[in-house]
């Protein structure tokens, strides 16, 4: 079968998309012999200009959401049929998008019904196993701050100005080997120095960014204070987070790749 494809970029995600065609073969996820991609995004025509999409990591598992990834599905519809608000519905919600030929504004509307599992934990001395080169290291954890928040999809949110990369993967380790979150929890690090967001994404492993651990974090973020917009940097551009009485709303840039065909057994 030949599959036709197009690709996509978003805030340093990339990003394949298939009408109606949801294909779970290990080659078309490779980018050594495939395509390549942190996420592929199959979508159908529901009704006007409501769409049904489901979403794959590059190892081929479900995902509930990925704002980065359909807020380029939305481009891509845009681009086709010049509808500008178009609605999406993933495993994770429904989520209106505003486009234009440049940028994508994500919005969620009535979220505080979203967030009805917001929860915050200290985990303090709590030891953790980590398996490195067939060597055992048992290492403490302490006095740690995180939230937990379900945003479509669920995302543990630390707040630092130190080392992301090392801490991303330490408090991997804890989750992987923890049996109080569910396998499907994402952790992202806000920096609030740089003002950068770094995700460890179940799935797809360390990425370049994430779209709801973006919006998660700057929600939690601005709680309780009277901040209503953030601008997150990268160094594939920024994300713009705004956060009204009913509704958050991020607006980001979208890049069209190329299109392409790939034949697939």
């Amino acid at each position: 079968m030949v599959l036709r494809f197009v690709k996509y970029s978003s805030y340093g995600n990339d990003f394949v998309i298939t009408n109606d065609i949801d294909i779970t073969i290990r080659s078309l996820y490779s980018r050594n012999v495939g395509i390549g991609f942190d996420q592929k995004i199959s979508f159908r025509h529901r009704s006007k200009n409501v769409f049904i999409c489901i979403i794959r990591n590059n190892d081929m598992t479900e995902a509930s959401n990925c704002f980065n990834g359909i807020r380029c599905l939305s481009s891509y519809i845009y681009r086709k049929t010049k509808i500008r608000k178009i609605y999406v519905i993933t495993k994770g919600g429904r989520y209106k998008f505003l486009c234009n030929k440049r940028n994508v504004k994500t919005i969620i509307s009535q979220y505080k019904d979203n967030f009805l599992e917001n929860m915050s934990f200290l985990y303090k001395k709590m030891f953790f196993r980590n398996i490195c080169n067939i060597k055992q290291v048992n290492l403490l954890l302490t006095n740690i701050y995180f939230n937990y928040i379900d945003i479509g999809n669920l995302h543990l949110i630390l707040f630092s100005t130190l080392d992301i990369n090392n801490k991303l993967v330490f408090i991997r380790n804890l989750i992987n080997n923890s049996d109080v979150f569910r396998n499907d929890v994402n952790i992202s690090i806000f920096n609030t120095k740089y003002r950068k967001v770094f995700t460890y994404e179940r799935g797809s492993g360390i990425t370049l960014s994430c779209g709801t651990g973006t919006m998660a974090s700057c929600l939690v973020y601005t709680l309780g204070i009277s901040k209503k917009k953030l601008e997150i940097l990268s160094d594939f551009g920024k994300l713009v987070f705004k956060k009204k009485i009913k509704h958050l709303s991020t607006i980001g840039f979208v890049n069209f790749s190329y299109s392409g065909k790939i034949l697939v057994r």
